[in-house]
Order: C-alpha cells, then sequence, then structure tokens
C-alpha cells in the first residue's frame, strides 16, 4: 500500500494547535494512536491514505492540501 507524505509536518502541528489540540488530544479526535501521529506530524512515519484522511478530516482540509499525493 502507498503512504503519504506531509508537505509540512511544522506548518500541519501549527494548525492542530490553532484548533486547540494537543498532538494527544487531536489523535484522540480522529481516533488514532497518539504516538504514531506523533510521529507522522513530526514527519518521522508516513501515514497510509485512510489516516491521512482521518487527519485532513480533523483540520477540515482536503488531503492534497497537506500531503504530497
Amino acid at each position: 500500500m502507498i503512504s503519504l507524505k506531509l508537505k509540512d509536518p511544522e506548518k500541519v502541528r501549527k494548525a492542530v494547535s490553532l484548533e486547540g489540540y494537543s498532538i494527544n488530544g487531536f489523535a484522540r479526535k480522529i481516533n488514532s494512536n497518539p504516538g504514531y501521529i506523533g510521529k507522522i506530524l513530526y514527519g518521522k512515519k508516513d501515514p497510509y491514505p485512510p489516516l491521512a484522511k482521518k487527519i485532513a478530516d480533523g483540520l477540515g482540509v482536503e488531503i492534497k492540501d497537506i500531503f504530497f499525493c
């Protein structure tokens, strides 16, 4: 399965923060593992498309806005 890479991890972390969430809180919001979400948001791991969609939806943006497709 293909994975997607964040265009700008720092920008996405800032967006999470501006939504009022910590990384752990955001992970809970999108029903995902906080440790894994943290690795994605720091650019250390690349999510598969279903999780990338959950992240984008959680921020109210399109996948193509925050991930290289």
